[in-house]
This record gives C-alpha cells, sequence and structure tokens, in this order.
C-alpha cells in the first residue's frame, strides 16, 4: 500500500488487519486496528502473537504457507457466513485494544514496586 495520510479512514475501511511478519518485537498497527473494531491475523513469530487469542483474532504459522493461506480462508468464511462471529471477535478486539493503552502501561510503570515483570 502507499503512504496513508490518514489511518482512521484507512481502519475504517478494511475488515482485518493481516500481520504476517517473519519477525516482529510487536506491531502497534495490530493494537491500532483493533481500537477500530479490526481483528487481526498473525503470525505466531509476531510479538502481537501474545495478545492475539481465538476472541479477537487468528494466529497461523509462520514456517507454513498453508496454514497462512487456511487462516486467511477461514477469517473469508466467518465474515461471508457467520457474521455475528466476525462482529464478536470485532468487539473482543476493541476491549484487548482497551487493555494495552499508553495510559494503562504507564500506571502499571508508575505502581509497580518490582519493575522486573509487567504482567498484564
Amino acid at each position: 500500500l502507499p503512504f496513508q495520510d490518514d489511518m482512521s479512514t484507512f481502519y475504517k475501511s478494511i475488515d482485518v488487519i493481516v500481520l504476517p511478519s517473519v519477525n516482529e518485537a510487536f506491531g502497534l498497527v495490530v493494537l491500532e486496528a483493533m481500537s477500530f473494531a479490526k481483528p487481526a491475523i498473525v503470525s505466531n513469530t509476531a510479538g502481537a502473537s501474545e495478545i492475539i487469542d481465538k476472541t479477537n483474532g487468528i494466529i497461523f504459522n509462520r514456517h507454513s504457507v498453508f496454514d497462512f493461506i487456511d487462516k486467511i480462508k477461514y477469517f473469508i468464511d466467518i465474515y461471508d457466513n457467520h457474521f455475528d462471529k466476525y462482529k464478536q471477535l470485532s468487539y473482543s478486539a476493541i476491549l484487548t485494544a482497551k487493555k494495552y493503552t499508553w495510559k494503562q502501561f504507564a500506571e502499571k510503570i508508575i505502581n509497580k514496586k518490582d519493575h522486573t515483570q509487567l504482567n498484564y
């Protein structure tokens, strides 16, 4: 895709965010998309896979193009044939995004006596 001037318009125009990264520390794009009620499809080697579960997105095995294709097909099936499930995924995506705001992260750091571990 070309450079996007208005990310909110972009996120509103998509149905799902797909992050097929080989390695990704933590793609903030996933949380940004989730804040717009967009479920995520991410590789199991992406850092964002730690916040994805069956309620808010789909994780695929990065080492298998067939698994990636299967997960895309699965999502298309949900969108086309089980739209209520898509709406549930979307709602759960928003709830997930709300858990990982900068404000909440800062509050955890400030309130945490032992800064070695930040469990959500």
